[in-house]
């Protein structure tokens, strides 16, 4: 049986952390009085110990192992359900494609699985790997939020800073540099607050605690975070809306460039119409043909289409079409 621990912590509640390996978290960890243990699984892991022997009800182990999640906080008998998203940092990934964690709690544990790195979850896991803990579950839990949104804002302002760039170069950049690249960062923003938007409602249903896990000063820190999240995604839907406008002048200069060509066209055709005509009309080989036999003819003929020409170009030019 492969070991689905990826890195199990006891923590005293007194600040104090140690390492717990996945053979004392399925003898049942040693849980100091007062402390309680964090246990970070991999999703891609057999999860025996997880289905039969965490005393976890059934609805709640779906969950945790569902391969398709999408952010929400659910209350459960003693317990808190979520599934998060953080912003996919890892080497040679997008930002935009976010990772899932899977989230139980309840006082004295604290049980996460995840699929793919998560560098918001490295950093807590650092900072216990030092000995530095929290004093419960709700505030281990707390700090994990709070670290998922340290990681998504400089994220949502890049995404700002881009459609700062793209509204000084549609100034000047032509249509066809910049569609692709405001296609893009459209998507991106897109697909960032689909997860965003419900995370920032997960956060909420966390902050008003229906589980008395969080003490008073940390549950008005868990609505601040909430209200933080709901400032990123305010700064998506501004951005969104920037993006946009970007997009309608690029179409409605395209437009613009289509339109005067398409007049261009359609005067250089309104002028050589009638000229068609009439050299058309003297090229005909019939008999009687006025002034076949004058040695002038020709540049009499030209400077009729000289002077047609100009009585079209004075008559365009009073109807404002050039």
């Amino acid at each position: 049986m492969s070991d689905p621990l990826i890195e199990g912590f006891v923590l005293d509640g007194k600040g104090g952390a140690r390492p717990m390996d996945f053979e004392e978290l399925r003898a049942g960890p040693d849980v100091p009085r007062g402390g309680f243990y964090w246990a970070h699984l991999d999703l891609g892991a057999d999860q025996d110990w997880l289905r039969r022997k965490a005393g976890l009800d059934a609805v709640v182990v779906q969950s945790l192992l569902a391969n398709e999640t999408r952010p929400r906080c659910t209350v459960h008998e003693n317990g808190l359900m979520m599934t998060l998203r953080g912003v996919n940092l890892n080497p040679e990934s997008q930002s935009e494609d976010m990772v899932s964690l899977r989230v139980w709690v309840e006082k004295g544990r604290l049980i996460t699985v995840r699929k793919r790195r998560l560098v918001a979850v490295e950093d807590l896991r650092n900072a216990l790997r030092e000995g530095q803990g929290p004093d419960d579950t709700g505030t281990l839990l707390f700090q994990m939020l709070r670290g998922l949104t340290n990681k998504m804002e400089p994220v949502v302002d890049e995404l700002a800073d881009r459609v700062d760039v793209f509204e000084e170069q549609s100034l000047t950049a032509t249509v066809e540099e910049l569609r692709g690249p405001l296609a893009a960062m459209r998507h991106d923003a897109i697909v960032f607050r689909r997860y965003i938007a419900p995370q920032r409602e997960a956060y909420a249903r966390f902050a008003a605690n229906e589980t008395g896990l969080l003490h008073d000063t940390l549950q008005n820190a868990a609505r601040e975070e909430a209200d933080r999240l709901t400032r990123v995604v305010e700064e998506l839907d501004i951005t969104r809306e920037r993006a946009g406008i970007i997009h309608d002048q690029l179409v409605d200069r395209r437009s613009e460039e289509m339109n005067r060509n398409m007049l261009v066209l359609s005067v250089v055709t309104a002028i050589f119409l009638p000229l068609g005509f009439l050299t058309g009309l003297l090229g005909i080989n019939v008999g009687g043909m006025p002034g076949a036999d004058m040695d002038v003819a020709f540049w009499i003929v030209c400077a009729l289409l000289i002077c047609i020409t100009l009585a079209e170009l004075w008559l365009f030019r009073k109807m404002k079409w050039i």
